[in-house]
């Protein structure tokens, strides 16, 4: 597969994501970092989500637990609603990840000339066990982009983040089946909105 540079997606830091929703006048969202979890809160209606989970490469970090609550407050969606756009359930690829150092583009192009195009060798998945526990009542919204990553061949690999969900059997509303999340009445659990992988 071949990616011209103009179709090139960064993927942003947490920091910078979190820096940019602060200023964006979304002044009814309250962001707070638990671990490797970010919790979105909207003040209006005291609702609590989980967002950004960050992965840093450590194989044993492909483990992620939603609290059941945060600082007493149930947190009762994945994703957050109104606002799909900004506020995805996903994982930041930050770092070296399966031994592989994320593309730097600057590097890239300097090394390969800016008119180069970027030929991705391979394409590879991460799976990251999602435990839920009682109180989740809405599936908001999910991302699965990925990232870029360099071998030590120099050859340029995907790598995109999977989801295998493991719910509670406390939750009123979802139970989980071979790591998919079904409705109570057996029914496939819909998310509100859905980002795919970039490539």
């Amino acid at each position: 597969m071949k990616i011209k540079i103009k179709t090139i997606v960064v993927t942003l830091c947490l920091a910078t994501v979190c820096a940019a929703l602060a200023f964006s006048g979304c002044s009814t969202l309250s962001y707070y970092v638990d671990g490797n979890l970010t919790i979105i809160k909207s003040g209006a209606a005291n609702i609590y989500g989980a967002g950004c989970y960050t992965y840093e490469g450590d194989g044993n970090e492909t483990t992620i637990i939603i609290p059941d609550s945060y600082q007493g407050h149930p947190i009762t969606q994945l994703g957050f609603s109104p606002s799909p756009y900004y506020n995805y359930f996903y994982v930041s690829l930050s770092g070296p990840c399966n031994g592989y150092s994320m593309l730097d583009y600057d590097e890239y192009y300097e090394q390969n000339g800016y008119d180069a195009e970027i030929v991705i060798a391979d394409r590879q998945t991460v799976v990251f066990t999602v435990y839920i526990g009682g109180n989740i009542l809405t599936l908001c919204s999910v991302s699965y982009d990925g990232a870029l990553y360099v071998t030590g061949d120099k050859e340029v690999i995907y790598i995109q983040p999977e989801y295998y969900f493991v719910c509670s059997e406390d939750n009123k509303n979802f139970y989980s089946q071979d790591g998919l999340l079904y409705n109570k009445d057996g029914s496939l659990a819909e998310w509100k909105y859905i980002e795919e992988g970039a490539y």
